[in-house]
């Protein structure tokens, strides 16, 4: 006697189907690099997965599930194209609606992709300004070393001519007492 397979058993073959029959759709190419960090990158990511979901299942709206061939398969069919047909007032709004809002989606992307590679070239600038400013500051700091080495030398210097200056003045103060007075003007 056959064992009747448990709910559970059930279910899962069930969600198996279900999960087969859904469209998969592949990895959404990415042309977006970010240099922001790992969590702009899975944020963009799952956009792009989003997105690509989005249009994938939006060119499927209104598409009949293929069947197996048969007389009961195609009754099936045709009640769904009759349908399909009758509810046209009805979905063409919904259509037009999810069309413009996949639009608008990807319009989006679009935009948040140049945006991204116009911070990275600001970054870079960024990045640029600030080593040219330490280079400035490194130079300015230098120039200001030399000037002070400058100011030193310059006074050392000058202390060495007044001292010079005081020495050779004592000396023409001693040469001009020891000397004899000028008699030529008498």
């Amino acid at each position: 006697m056959a064992t009747q397979p448990g709910i559970e058993e059930i279910l899962a073959k069930v969600r198996e189907r279900v999960q087969a029959r859904r469209p998969q759709p592949a990895t959404a190419p990415s042309t977006f690099k970010s240099g922001s960090g790992a969590s702009s990158d899975a944020n963009m990511g799952e956009l792009r997965r989003n997105l690509y979901d989005c249009n994938a299942l939006y060119n499927a709206v209104g598409k009949l599930n293929p069947r197996a061939p048969g007389l009961f398969s195609r009754i099936i069919q045709f009640v769904k194209k009759l349908m399909r047909r009758s509810l046209t007032w009805y979905t063409r709004p919904l259509l037009q609606f999810h069309g413009s809002v996949t639009r608008t989606l990807n319009e989006t992307a679009k935009i948040l992709e140049e945006l991204e590679v116009v911070s990275t070239a600001n970054k870079a600038g960024i990045q640029k300004q600030q080593d040219a400013i330490e280079g400035l500051t490194r130079q300015t700091e230098q120039i200001r070393q030399e000037l002070q080495q400058a100011l030193t030398d310059s006074q050392n210097r000058l202390q060495a001519v007044e001292r010079e200056l005081r020495h050779l003045a004592r000396v023409l103060e001693a040469n001009s007492q020891s000397a004899p007075p000028d008699v030529s003007n008498e």
